[in-house]
């Protein structure tokens, strides 16, 4: 299976991340502490009403000190996060806020994840569009 991560604030839309999940066949794993946002669109339940089935939450896969940034990345329950997204059963999507990837606790997850049998193959960030609109050259 693929993982991918994604950076909502990348995106205009939850009709754009419906369109992401769609083109690479992927359900969206939101793991975020609070599924919460000031674009109200990008809230849990909304984006839950968006993309249906396609869309998770996995709230253990949150960094509970998101409300502090000057403290270290602390994942909620990771093993527990790990099961209910080993036991997806399709392509990932992992959802955070974050537009950078570096400074995200999604690379974090993303990479503990990777060292899983069906992760093994690594993870890509998307990060717009443009890269999922863009013919393949090869």
């Amino acid at each position: 299976m693929n993982l991918y991560t994604i950076g909502y604030s990348n995106f205009e839309s939850p009709a754009e991340l419906a369109q992401v999940c769609d083109h690479l066949r992927a359900k969206l794993v939101d793991i975020r502490f609070r599924a919460w946002s000031r674009k109200l669109e990008f809230c849990g339940n909304r984006l839950q009403s968006a993309l249906g089935s396609r869309y998770i939450q996995v709230p253990e896969m949150g960094n509970a000190n998101y409300k502090d940034p000057s403290l270290k990345f602390r994942i909620a329950d990771y093993f527990g996060g790990q099961d209910k997204i080993a036991n997806i059963g399709q392509d990932v999507i992992l959802m955070c806020t974050c537009k950078e990837i570096l400074k995200c606790h999604r690379l974090l997850v993303a990479g503990r994840l990777s060292s899983l049998p069906q992760f093994s193959a690594g993870h890509t960030e998307i990060r717009n569009m443009q890269q999922i609109l863009q013919p393949t050259l090869f």
